[in-house]
């Protein structure tokens, strides 16, 4: 990513932060409100900005790298593309190859756009216009959600108003599971610089957090959520920089939420391969999702996120 895309988001970063209190979210995620025509910024469990998603019919799969593009539900339906401060940029994205009963979620890897077929669990592949479609893998049943995981090129399914996320390889294999609340909603998205999972509840304003070993790490209600309507949220896609693999993890002041051994951090240094990332990392990091203290990390690079 160029050195005035990430000054860019590093701007929008910092005015979202002003906007509210940082509370367990604390990157930008993009949530296309199909069904209020709209798009909106969550930060930190609040909605930070919010801006039309005009000229789009029920557009509910996004994709977020350095615009914000989002297509059609249905076959024939339009979703558009607007800079990551809202602005429309006129182009528009005609959805013409899916299920016959349309996308609930999309998800990018930054050279392709995915959509996520809610009654059949195919998971159809797409370029970054949203065109030239064809089913990527099925996974059988029906699942609401999806996020790629640039870690390590897989794919994360949360289920369709109902309990579970799977995850799978690009090949379609099955790589775990596990429960999760009930009730989820169409959105499934992997915050870059937590490496977690977040997913709503339908019909509720609620934000539920999932580590990737299905651990649950809890919610928040975000107000000026529509609780009637269906979402699709993504994180911006490459915002994670240098990613490490914790070697040893010690909390100081009394924190109870450090990074396991074993897990991995983003840093958010700019990087375009994974030779561009420090070897090791020694740092100390606030508490995260709100807690007293700090966390001392030591830890091994493992991608360019």
């Amino acid at each position: 990513m160029n050195t005035v895309l990430r000054c860019t988001m590093s701007a929008l970063a910092a005015s979202l932060l002003a906007a509210g209190p940082v509370l367990a979210q604390t990157d930008p995620l993009y949530m296309s409100d199909g069904d209020g025509r709209r798009i909106l910024v969550i930060q930190g469990g609040q909605v930070v900005k919010t801006f039309p998603a005009s000229p789009q019919v029920r557009a509910f799969p996004i994709a977020v790298v350095d615009t914000v593009r989002t297509t059609g539900y249905a076959i024939g339906e339009t979703g558009g593309e607007y800079t990551l401060d809202g602005t429309p940029t006129g182009a528009t994205y005609q959805l013409m190859q899916a299920d016959p009963n349309g996308l609930s979620d999309g998800t990018t890897d930054g050279e392709f756009n995915y959509g996520m077929g809610w009654s059949t669990g195919n998971v159809w592949k797409y370029d970054r216009e949203w065109k030239n479609g064809s089913i990527l893998f099925s996974a059988g049943g029906r699942f609401g959600g999806v996020a790629y995981d640039p870690t390590d090129g897989t794919f994360w399914l949360s289920a369709d108003r109902a309990a579970g996320i799977r995850h799978y390889d690009a090949a379609g294999n099955l790589l775990g599971s596990f429960n999760t609340q009930p009730n989820l909603d169409w959105n499934l998205a992997l915050e870059p610089s937590s490496g977690t999972l977040w997913v709503s509840s339908y019909r509720t304003n609620n934000l539920h957090n999932y580590a990737k070993d299905g651990t649950y790490l809890g919610s928040v209600a975000v107000p000026g959520m529509t609780a009637a309507s269906f979402f699709s949220g993504e994180f911006v896609f490459g915002s994670a920089g240098c990613v490490y693999k914790i070697k040893k993890s010690k909390s100081k002041g009394g924190c109870e939420n450090c990074p396991e051994v074993g897990s991995e951090y983003a840093t958010n240094a700019e990087c375009e391969t994974i030779k561009d990332c420090d070897k090791k990392i020694k740092t100390t990091i606030a508490c995260p999702r709100g807690g007293n203290g700090t966390c001392k990390l030591k830890g091994k690079r493992s991608s360019c996120g």
